[in-house]
């Protein structure tokens, strides 16, 4: 077996206490136990092989151990990898898969020695799906050649990705127009929290100058130490190193965003005459109707091309345009308003059947006042866990090698970022 390298785990309470046999063991035992005489023997010798008349038959493992990774870090730690192998090893056992503790720790160890901790977890729990559903093939390595897939093909692994209802729900997205509140409840509330300095203000004073001190980015962990990725001020040094002549804010309540502005649902639209995927990126800017949509930029998921890029004008006053994140500085009086941008994407883009690519696309469809219920999301494909999600400049980076977001911004850029993460997770998978 392996000993442990640091002493990271020896104040941790060892999962397999009542029976682990590890000479080295990683983890706490408490007081002094009796090694089996088994343990003295190295894996190659647990595994050693047992005649049967004159047939040599393998043994199987013995104990459920990840393999310890030499010369790398290890992409989660050793009691999470206990975890996944045990389960991978009861997946097989129920399908009668021959050696299955010694097929899952091998498994495991594959994936692991090819995997960043942002995506580990979540190829393990794939990998032990396909297991539990005794797919022939358990494992594809990494180095395996790309496959390329046909624009039938491509859209049929898609419909494979779209998450459940449920799921949508899970992540915000809104599934079906709200139903008409209570009638106390049309009120408009007068009160709202600005949605970056967080301070109280009446929404009917939302155009009226004031003072909004905030900082712009968020906050990142050091040493113990909580700072602002915008300035590097340590948090609670400054109220904020922007500051802004409105309070502004985002409606994340249904009803009060149809208040504001109706839904649309794409099954109003007409049967497109082809099986349309598309990559679909919305900015957004503070107006005095909340967060509100003032670009959207379309691409082709097949050919990567732009299809479609325009500013949009939005029915509020508007308070502050994120140049910086939307990269637009001005709403042209020419621009189309939302309504007619509707009627464009229903006519020429997007039907019922079309499939949305993007990151985060329950924000989107929000600012665009869609109801869709066909999109693969990268946000959802790839979750850091069941409350968080990955940046989408983290995930770009991890499966594309690929830096965005570092400079001005490019919703463009965003979009092929998400396209080109599926075309790669369908091309390995399919």
């Amino acid at each position: 077996m392996f000993k442990s390298s640091s002493t990271l785990f020896t104040k941790v309470k060892c999962p397999k206490l009542s029976e682990c046999v590890l000479s080295y063991c990683p983890f706490d035992h408490h007081s002094k136990r009796r090694l089996s005489s088994h343990t003295h023997h190295s894996e190659k010798e647990a595994t050693k092989r047992q005649k049967v008349g004159n047939i040599d038959i393998p043994k199987d493992l013995l104990i459920l151990v990840p393999k310890p990774l030499i010369g790398q870090s290890a992409p989660a730690p050793i009691s999470q990898r206990i975890i996944f192998v045990t389960e991978l090893s009861k997946a097989y056992i129920k399908h009668n898969v021959p050696l299955p503790n010694k097929k899952a720790v091998d498994n495991e160890f594959e994936i692991a020695k090819t995997s960043s901790s942002l995506v580990y977890n979540n190829k393990m729990k794939q990998f032990i799906r396909k297991a539990q559903r005794n797919e022939i093939e358990y494992f594809k390595p990494e180095k395996s050649q790309v496959k390329q897939l046909t624009k039938e093909e491509t859209y049929i692994a898609l419909k494979r990705l779209i998450p459940t209802l449920t799921t949508l729900k899970r992540n915000q997205y809104i599934t079906e127009p709200p139903t008409s509140p209570q009638v106390q409840d049309l009120i408009a509330k007068d009160l709202k929290k600005c949605d970056r300095c967080h301070e109280d203000f009446n929404l009917s004073e939302i155009t009226v100058k004031t003072s909004c001190k905030f900082h712009e980015r968020k906050k990142r962990r050091e040493q113990g130490t909580f700072y602002w990725e915008c300035c590097e001020q340590i948090v609670g040094e400054s109220p904020g190193c922007k500051e802004s002549e409105h309070h502004v804010f985002k409606s994340i309540d249904p009803f009060e965003m149809k208040n504001l502005i109706p839904f649309r649902e794409t099954a109003d639209a007409k049967k497109a005459k082809e099986q349309r995927i598309i990559g679909l990126d919305c900015e957004m800017g503070y107006t005095s109707k909340g967060l509100e949509l003032i670009r959207l930029t379309i691409v082709d998921f097949y050919t990567g091309k732009t299809t479609f890029d325009e500013i949009i004008k939005p029915s509020g006053v508007v308070l502050d345009l994120n140049t910086t994140w939307s990269g637009v500085s001005e709403i042209p009086e020419t621009s189309m308003t939302l309504s007619q941008l509707q009627e464009q994407l229903f006519n020429d883009f997007i039907d019922y059947e079309t499939i949305m690519v993007g990151h985060g696309l329950e924000n989107d469809l929000n600012a665009l006042r869609i109801i869709h219920h066909n999109v693969v999301d990268t946000s959802i494909l790839f979750p850091k866990s069941l409350n968080f999600k990955y940046a989408l400049k983290d995930l770009a980076f991890t499966f594309l090698n690929r830096k965005i977001q570092s400079g001005e911004h490019s919703s463009e850029e965003d979009s092929l970022a998400a396209i080109d993460i599926v075309k790669l997770h369908i091309s390995r998978n399919d």
